[in-house]
């Protein structure tokens, strides 16, 4: 399973947050063709979730109405629940968890569901070679991993399959910094803020640290360039746009910007090899014509030529008028939000109902 190094700082904030009783929270993303998951969100609990020593009710409202915007608006699934057993001892899904995974899977018609559990233990009783530390993911070069003394959060990864009884346990790979998708749905206000711990500290059983620092982004938005292309672009565009929102295909590795113009809903299609392959405008009737920047790799650049083609095929035939470029006196247009199709793996619709949290076993 893949995760990024932010989110699980997040987890680990918000179960040290709460280190006597249970928290938790929601995973969302899309699974790849190997049938992996791969997290792009995660929420922490809400704020009318209860937390109990022995269970965990998620805020149904906050669930329904922040993974609704993240099915609609990023396109990606709930695929996966997290909460904490805190120090309780217990590692696994307990039989309650059990019970409450395999009632989702048959409710919602998923083939399969991700549960993570994370503990709290002595950082002293953590062999020094057990799993990948909170310091061992490439670019963080503090001290941490030399931490001793006090409490670290272990996280703990299970694969719910329908039809399977027993769960798989998974392995970890772990991507530096923070999803870009997240960044964006955190600042429309789609999920709440996250926690601001300063380097909580954590580990990840099961995964070797070679694994882990060799282990390559598979798609360009998850490349540290990737990733700051696309925050600097969504920084522009919000600049530009009363609303915007990222989409991810999982099936084409498809990544999609989408905003509304005064002549209609648009998105800007970046395709998996961006920016080797060029990006492509998709306008209102479905149509798609190349973004034809001098520097596609330029955020200001590639969206200067974006309202360039917008601007005219609001009024022109693009099939007969050449390419320009606005001005940076010219006044943005003012959007609507834009409801954004939902894209995943094919199997479990994305716009599927949630999984009722407030179902729940105690442990």
């Amino acid at each position: 399973m893949t995760i990024y190094e932010a989110d699980l700082d997040h987890i680990a904030a918000w179960v040290l947050d709460h280190p006597n009783i249970e928290t938790g929270g929601n995973l969302f993303g899309f699974w790849t063709h190997s049938g992996s998951p791969a997290i792009q969100v995660v929420l922490g609990p809400g704020p009318r979730a209860r937390h109990q020593p022995t269970a965990f009710f998620q805020d149904v409202d906050y669930l329904r109405d922040s993974g609704g915007r993240l099915q609609h608006d990023h396109g990606l699934q709930h695929i996966g629940d997290w909460h904490s057993h805190h120090r309780i001892g217990l590692e696994r899904p307990s039989g309650g968890d059990a019970a409450t995974v395999h009632r989702t899977l048959e409710t919602n018609g998923f083939p399969r569901f991700l549960t993570c559990i994370a503990t709290l233990r002595d950082a002293d009783d953590v062999p020094p070679g057990e799993g990948v530390r909170r310091g061992d993911v490439p670019g963080d070069h503090g001290s941490r991993s030399a931490r001793r003394g006090g409490e670290v959060v272990v996280l703990h990864a299970y694969l719910f399959e329908a039809g399977r009884a027993e769960p798989r346990r998974g392995r970890w790979s772990v991507l530096p910094g923070r999803s870009p998708v997240s960044t964006t749905a955190e600042q429309a206000g789609a999920t709440r803020p996250t926690p601001r711990r300063e380097a909580p500290w954590w580990v990840v059983p099961g995964t070797t640290r070679a694994a882990v620092r060799h282990a390559e982004p598979t798609a360009w938005y998850s490349t540290g360039w990737g990733r700051d292309f696309l925050l600097r672009l969504d920084e522009i565009g919000r600049r530009a746009y009363s609303s915007t929102a990222i989409t991810v295909n999982a099936d084409s590795g498809e990544l999609s910007y989408r905003f509304t113009t005064g002549g209609g809903r648009y998105a800007v299609a970046f395709p998996d090899g961006f920016p080797d392959r060029q990006a492509e405008l998709v306008s209102p009737d479905g149509g798609r014509e190349p973004v034809d920047a001098a520097h596609p790799d330029r955020p200001a650049s590639l969206l200067a030529e974006v309202r360039g083609l917008t601007a005219r095929g609001a009024t022109e035939d693009p099939a007969r008028t050449r390419h320009t470029n606005p001005t940076s006196e010219e006044r943005a247009d003012v959007m609507d939000p834009v409801p954004a199709a939902a894209a995943g793996a094919g199997e479990a619709d994305p716009g599927a109902l949630l999984p009722d949290p407030g179902v729940a076993q105690p442990d």
